[in-house]
């Protein structure tokens, strides 16, 4: 397979956004394979995995705050997880109110408030602790050398980021991984690694990716692929 040398797109992830529907320009556009709601689970889904992201940057900045005892640190980083908690509760309660607010009770509605919302907090948790895009970088790539397919049946890849990894060490970490008829990594194998910290990163990162689920008429199986990540490259 084609070699992918893939940088996040951390300046994408840090600019501006007004709300979720700049991240998919056709999603009132139904086709028979791309539901309106399907789109906006999408874009759900790719918000609250950017806010993930965005959370690990927030404890990295809390971590530079070097006057404080790792004690403080650690009681900072729990207030953030509650805020999100709480914020959590908050946008579910008010996107379900709105879906019902004027008689439509179409889930779309729902789920597309909650995208929007979703990207709005990733934009206030920038703006209050200014997040830079340049502590987002990593050295990693990654080669699929394998096609992921069972009896002619390709995977599409919805989402596969690379490892979050800021050291300076080089190597490879190579994987055997299975993939659910839902898309999920539910299963892992090293083949190789040249370093533990490099393979932590690694294994940590496969449990964020996501593929296409199979269809309803194909074989329920579980799908094998190979995954190599090189660092320092």
């Amino acid at each position: 397979m084609k070699y992918l040398a893939l940088l996040i797109g951390c300046f994408l992830l840090l600019a501006p956004n007004s709300n979720a529907q700049t991240a998919y320009h056709n999603c009132d556009i139904a086709t028979s394979d791309w539901s309106k709601a399907d789109c906006w689970t999408q874009v759900l889904r790719d918000a609250e995995l950017n806010l993930d992201t965005v959370t690990d940057l927030v404890y990295y900045r809390i971590d530079l705050v070097t006057y404080l005892s790792e004690t403080d640190r650690q009681t900072w980083k729990n207030q953030v997880n509650r805020a999100n908690n709480d914020w959590l509760s908050y946008r579910n309660a008010e996107c379900y109110s709105y879906r019902f607010s004027n008689g439509n009770s179409d889930e779309d509605t729902e789920v597309s408030c909650k995208a929007s919302k979703t990207e709005d907090r990733i934009e206030e948790l920038i703006a209050r602790y200014e997040l830079r895009p340049e502590w987002k970088r990593t050295t990693a790539t990654y080669t699929i050398t394998e096609n992921i397919s069972l009896k002619g049946l390709n995977r599409v890849a919805v989402n596969t980021p690379l490892p979050e990894y800021r050291g300076d060490k080089r190597g490879e970490v190579r994987l055997k991984i299975w993939i659910s008829p839902g898309g999920r990594v539910n299963r892992q194998q090293i083949i190789r690694r040249d370093d533990p910290e490099l393979a932590v990163a690694a294994t940590s990162v496969l449990k964020k990716w996501r593929f296409s689920p199979l269809m309803a008429s194909e074989p329920q199986e579980a799908q094998e692929g190979l995954v190599v990540f090189r660092f320092g490259e």
